[in-house]
């Protein structure tokens, strides 16, 4: 089985954790303190954003293989194929709904599954995240 890979946002020093974090089976969040022990974070100051296991579509050195989507990233999404009828070019906020990640706000409607971006022509560039540039979402709020 493949690890869950997520990052941790802290709301209270409005930044992302460093040090280890942990989830147990019951959904509990840790934090590791330097001496070891655990500490259990409020589930209130903190949101626990899971990776898609999906790349994005840019090639940089720093992420070769693409960077990895979460939940809360902000993507660009668009088609390398667009006929004049067919344009396919929006911004949207990943999140997970209904047993799937998709888009919050999209060209089809309210939800379209992230796993379109896996089409042949079809591009998805992350371009930020809700906690770091709410300013990217429209009216600056978050769907999570």
């Amino acid at each position: 089985m493949d690890k869950i890979k997520y990052r941790v946002w802290c709301k209270n020093r409005n930044e992302w954790e460093k040090d280890p974090v942990f989830i147990d089976s019951e959904g509990n969040l840790y934090h590791m303190m330097r001496n070891g022990s655990l500490m259990q974070c409020r589930p209130d100051t903190h949101i626990v954003q899971l990776f898609t296991g999906l790349p994005d579509s840019k090639r940089t050195d720093e992420y070769p293989e693409g960077q990895h989507i979460c939940e809360g990233d902000v993507v660009h999404v668009w088609e390398t194929t667009c006929t004049p009828e067919r344009t396919l070019d929006f911004t949207s906020e990943v999140a997970f709904r209904e047993g799937q990640f998709g888009f919050t706000k999209d060209h089809y409607g309210d939800w379209t599954q992230l796993a379109m971006v896996t089409c042949k022509g079809i591009k998805c560039e992350v371009i930020g995240n809700c906690c770091d540039n709410p300013e990217l979402l429209e009216g600056g709020d978050s769907n999570l």
